[in-house]
């Protein structure tokens, strides 16, 4: 696992190839987010979703939180998306 600390942020004295490498190679990535740290993989890496709902000690029924680029990225990874879910979309 990765861990990017906040003060590496804040200073600039990170790269991004220290996020993408890992996440290519399957790995889990820990950044912060104000007042916590999340955990992330690539949403298209099976093994690496597995490894996360494991770390996290979550089965694969619970919701996890996925950040996208923007709308049209929904469509990649959602199939029948709820009316109420699309009005919080739009």
């Amino acid at each position: 696992m990765k861990i990017i600390a906040a003060q590496d942020l804040m200073n600039g004295t990170w790269s991004v190839s220290e996020f993408v490498e890992p996440l290519k190679n399957g790995g889990i990535i820990c950044y912060p987010d104000g007042n916590s740290y999340r955990l992330a993989v690539d949403a298209e890496n099976e093994k690496a979703i597995t490894r996360l709902l494991q770390a996290k000690k979550r089965f694969s029924k619970r919701p996890s939180l996925m950040i996208i680029p923007d709308k049209k990225c929904l469509n990649t990874y959602i199939q029948n998306m709820p009316l109420s879910a699309q009005k919080v979309v739009d």
